[in-house]
């Protein structure tokens, strides 16, 4: 993830507090990680190429969206714990 992923997925209003211990980066990226390796796929808009992952961790549905580049690499551009979807 670059500066201004991490930056975007830092944000208060993602609620991370609600599935790490600590809210620090390296927490978020592991949530992060566990979403993408175990998650199911969701898409979000294919005519764009925009995807998603969720996984239900600590009892939250985490989601994790994300696109992919023509080289075939995976550029998330957010994450959150979705508190609207229960």
């Amino acid at each position: 993830m670059d500066d201004n992923a991490i930056n975007h997925l830092m944000q208060k209003h993602h609620h991370w507090e609600l599935v790490t211990k600590d809210s620090s980066v390296e927490s978020v990226k592991s949530v992060v990680k566990q979403v993408l390796r175990n998650g199911k796929e969701f898409i979000m808009n294919e005519g764009k190429g925009v995807f998603g992952r969720q996984l239900r961790v600590d009892g939250y549905l985490v989601q994790v969206v994300y696109n992919l580049s023509k080289e075939g690499l995976l550029l998330i551009s957010d994450g959150y714990v979705a508190l609207n979807h229960g």
